[in-house]
């Protein structure tokens, strides 16, 4: 490749647009790198960030494994005009997140910088604070089996738990601790903090996210207690679907579309429960419930954590894929069936007891038969299989129908 075609990122001068590089690296070293707490809290603003650029698309991207705000700098062989206000700074996120005195030029990080307004009160030094990054159902559930963990072995410490602003409502059904934050608010104010990872790829390899999350307690992972509203379980008690003796809660989409079965085998199960004689009802998490127009059974489009928690609570059996659904099933101790590709499903869902620790895990897993080349999938960013995995999981279309009907007959005969 040209030199003359070649896109390099660098840093910017605090997204001024009026500092270089260099001037960018000088500020760094004058004012030091910024705590690991503000710096999570910096990238977990920006992946959730929702601004658009003069093409329509998110201005926070992920490019080769890096995050970007906008499409990356040029290098100086090639001069760029840039509108930073419409078209982002073109920096690299994880070098800027760490550098204490950048900025977001459309201001989204002022509200995790360090202010009066934020100064501790007392008693915040001794507690202890832990951020949930993801803005994904799942992580909810496994930090608070890390809380749980922590809970117990050190009752009297105050714990404060940091998730994003939508996951609040999903976290208060764990009741582990004592004040739930937005993370905005970032770690300022507390002297230790712990912030559990927002994406597989920051894990070690073939680690169970639970113990790893509790590890970083000192403690040991525990499953959570949980407090759902009566007016949530009432209704799933008499919604639609709920009707029979024996209900199954199919899960068929996945926030990431690579981790999903095929929707013909999913209608095809479907046929088959019916047949049976069970109830079956399809969570849709789209609210206007047009990804799964295709069932025939009763559907329930983009509910909230408090009504999801308490359908799945209800439910007989629960199948989906590596989704939140299942760790919710996992947590309220009702019986799933996780269809997984080259995932580890020992890996995510293994912890959950079905009755106390020394019991099996109430999911099972249903893996490909057969060598499967990209095993164990982590989806990790550096792997050569990324491109290919973000449009499709070819070990998810080795998953059989035949399988998961064998799971569904064999592993659950008490209530299925």
């Amino acid at each position: 490749m040209g030199m003359e075609n070649a896109t390099v990122a660098v840093p910017c001068g605090g997204c001024t647009g009026k500092t270089s590089g260099i001037v960018g690296l000088l500020k760094g070293l004058i004012y030091g790198p910024a705590d690991q707490a503000t710096k999570d809290a910096r990238l977990a603003v920006c992946r959730g960030c929702n601004l658009k650029d003069t093409t329509g698309a998110r201005l926070c991207r992920e490019i080769d494994g890096n995050l970007f705000c906008g499409m990356p700098r040029l290098s100086d062989l090639r001069k760029i005009i840039r509108d930073e206000s419409k078209d982002g700074c073109g920096c690299d996120l994880n070098f800027k997140a760490s550098r204490r005195e950048a900025e977001c030029p459309h201001g989204k990080w002022r509200v995790i910088q360090p202010t009066p307004q934020t100064a501790a009160p007392e008693g915040d030094d001794a507690a202890l604070h832990v951020m949930t990054l993801a803005v994904d159902l799942g992580e909810i559930v496994i930090s608070a089996c890390a809380l749980a963990g922590g809970r117990a072995a050190n009752p009297a410490r105050r714990i404060v738990w940091s998730v994003r602003g939508q996951m609040i409502p999903a976290a208060r059904l764990f009741p582990v601790a004592d004040e739930i934050l937005s993370i905005e608010v970032g770690g300022a104010r507390f002297k230790e903090t712990r912030v559990f990872p927002a994406t597989p790829e920051t894990l070690p390899a073939g680690a169970c996210r639970h113990k790893h999350y509790a590890k970083m307690l000192g403690v040991a992972p525990m499953m959570p207690p949980i407090e759902l509203p009566q007016a949530a379980r009432a209704a799933a008690r008499t919604g639609p679907g709920f009707e029979r003796e024996t209900t199954v809660l199919l899960a068929p989409l996945q926030p990431n579309s690579r981790h999903t079965w095929p929707l013909r085998r999913w209608l095809e199960l479907e046929d088959f429960l019916l047949s049976q004689g069970h109830g079956v009802v399809v969570v849709d998490p789209d609210p206007n419930g047009a990804l799964t127009q295709s069932f025939r059974a009763a559907r329930y489009f983009g509910p909230g954590p408090a009504q999801l928690a308490a359908m799945v609570e209800r439910a007989s059996l629960v199948i989906g894929g590596d989704t939140a659904v299942l760790h919710l099933a996992g947590a309220l101790r009702t019986q799933g069936i996780a269809i997984c590709g080259p995932l580890s499903g020992v890996e995510q869902f293994g912890f959950y007891p079905a009755d106390g620790a020394d019991c099996p895990t109430t999911i099972q897993s249903v893996t490909p038969a057969g060598f499967c080349a990209c095993a164990p999938c982590r989806y990790a960013a550096k792997s050569r299989f990324s491109r290919f995995c973000q449009f499709s999981c070819e070990g998810l279309y080795a998953v059989s129908l035949a399988s998961v009907i064998e799971a569904v007959r064999s592993e659950f005969p008490p209530r299925i």
